[in-house]
């Protein structure tokens, strides 16, 4: 079984129901190597385990446990996996912090694109007439 629980609420309460699986103190399922529990058969990702809460996290990991299950090798990237933030306008970032390039000594230069086609599909320009250009 393969859990992916959509909040923290729906974790304990699912849990709370199956004897052996382990629960951290912020209530996510605790999980050992491969995602698996310590009930057999049992594999926990995304939400309901330790890590960011994104989508793109829980899917990574959904990969990696179905790889694993069919005897692949599977690895993830953790550093590769986009967070996004749905607000207006939307932001994103992929890759390590500024502070954790810091700490680990390494360089690092920051960047602003805005994309074209995202900005008029959302409207952003919107109102600027036809022949507006960015």
């Amino acid at each position: 079984m393969l859990l992916h629980l959509l909040s923290p609420v729906v974790t304990r309460t699912w849990a709370s129901d199956k004897e052996g699986v382990e629960l951290d103190k912020a209530k996510r399922i605790v999980i050992g190597e491969n995602f698996k529990t310590k009930v057999p058969n049992i594999y926990a990702i995304g939400d309901c385990v330790a890590g960011p809460m994104l989508a793109h996290k829980a899917e990574e990991e959904g990969v990696y446990v179905a790889e694993f299950l069919a005897g692949e090798h599977p690895h993830i990237n953790y550093d590769c996996i986009p967070g996004v933030i749905y607000t207006h306008p939307e932001v994103a970032s992929v890759s390590k912090t500024e502070e954790e390039l810091k700490t680990a000594d390494v360089g690092s230069q920051e960047g602003h694109v805005l994309l074209p086609g995202q900005l008029a599909c959302s409207g952003l320009i919107q109102g600027a007439g036809k022949d507006a250009s960015l």
